[in-house]
């Protein structure tokens, strides 16, 4: 179990990573396309990985719970 927790745990490092990468990118695109349909597709696309790291996050959370227990 201990495996599995890390393993979730470095997905949650590259997810947060390219999270990071994506806002990085929409912030130095101008102000034009951030707007536009490709703009908003990206940003939404993003927000969709924010979503799911949130789960991630509580999976984690849930395994570290249960391992503490035992």
């Amino acid at each position: 179990m201990k495996n599995t927790l890390s393993k979730l745990e470095a997905i949650q490092e590259i997810v947060q990573h390219t999270i990071d990468n994506r806002q990085d990118q929409f912030d130095n695109r101008s102000e034009t396309w951030q707007d536009s349909k490709k703009g908003e597709d990206f940003n939404c696309k993003t927000y969709e990985l924010q979503d799911f790291i949130d789960y991630l996050d509580s999976a984690v959370e849930s395994l570290n719970t249960f391992l503490e227990q035992q």
